[in-house]
């Protein structure tokens, strides 16, 4: 619906005064006209459906046309909800006027450049170029790279073939990332704004790889000290199961038989007496009969 459907505009001046006016055809309609902290013109109309206040009217119709929004090296998306955004290598001049929605005071450099030293450029796609260009006569977008390269004060550079090669050596104002349809703007950064991220990055990766390593064999170190403590508990256990497996228990007569009655006297202890005697696969054996212990009984070791 066209503006004039809804409201009746006048502008009066002459030599006594300039003035706006604008009154709703529908009396029953309730809007107000507002400039916003960009310096948006509005126009406003209340729904009673939502109980809120709602666009109908803006110039610029856009948020990024607004001259200048994001300040230096910022960039101005229309389809952020924040509309500004900081341009790669750069950071917010003032986060907190970032948080009330006043992109004024831009962006700056998180590592400033230095003349002489190694530079790299950041391509950004898409872009409505900012105007404060200086144009130079070079062939080919290399050459254009190269002519801003060399030049310290150059900060950014764009090569298209209706234009050639246009370089910056002011802050970049009014920028504008576009859905399709923009020019690449190759904006000069110092080196370690990308590869500072990247050494970083590595550093915690190979700490965090060092102490997962280092994890792991003090895991595998312990798992290896309770598996022989283990096995040397089952070796001793086994051991003293060995030495009750292989005694053998005899009946008192088996012994005299072996022994001839207890014929031949090998020697005498303060327990008993030693015999010698002979087992039916002829081994040679030594039976001490024990004495001392009560008449009606004995007790036998045999080896």
């Amino acid at each position: 619906m066209r503006i004039r459907q809804r409201f009746n505009y006048s502008f009066i001046r002459n030599e006594n005064e300039s003035h706006f006016t604008y009154t709703a055809i529908n009396k029953s309609l309730i809007g107000r006209l507002v400039i916003d902290v960009t310096g948006r013109i509005k126009t406003l109309i209340w729904n009673e459906g939502s109980q809120d206040w709602v666009l109908y009217w803006a110039r610029p119709p856009m948020q990024c046309r607004v001259y200048n929004l994001c300040g230096a090296y910022g960039i101005c998306r229309d389809d952020n909800l924040n509309s500004c955004d900081c341009l790669p290598g750069f950071e917010k001049g003032s986060p907190k006027d970032w948080d009330l929605l006043d992109y004024s005071g831009g962006c700056v450099r998180k590592m400033s450049l230095q003349c002489g030293n190694k530079t790299v450029f950041s391509k950004i796609p898409n872009t409505r170029l900012p105007t404060n260009n200086v144009t130079l006569r070079v062939e080919g977008a290399d050459k254009c790279e190269e002519a801003c390269s060399n030049n310290c004060s150059c900060n950014a550079y764009a090569y298209t073939s209706s234009t050639g090669c246009m370089t910056w050596y002011d802050s970049l104002f009014n920028l504008q990332q576009l859905g399709s349809g923009g020019d690449d703007l190759y904006l000069k950064l110092a080196p370690s704004n990308d590869s500072s991220s990247g050494r970083k990055n590595s550093v915690v990766v190979y700490v965090a790889v060092g102490a997962a390593l280092g994890v792991t064999a003090l895991v595998v170190i312990l798992v290896l000290i309770l598996c022989r403590l283990r096995m040397k508990r089952k070796a001793r256990a086994l051991g003293s199961a060995d030495r009750f497996v292989f005694l053998t228990a005899f009946k008192y007569r088996h012994l005299k038989a072996a022994t001839k009655n207890f014929s031949e006297k090998l020697g005498q202890g303060s327990f008993g007496s030693v015999f010698k005697g002979v087992l039916p696969d002829s081994t040679p054996i030594a039976v001490k009969k024990l004495t001392g212990v009560g008449q009606e009984r004995s007790n036998f070791v045999a080896r």
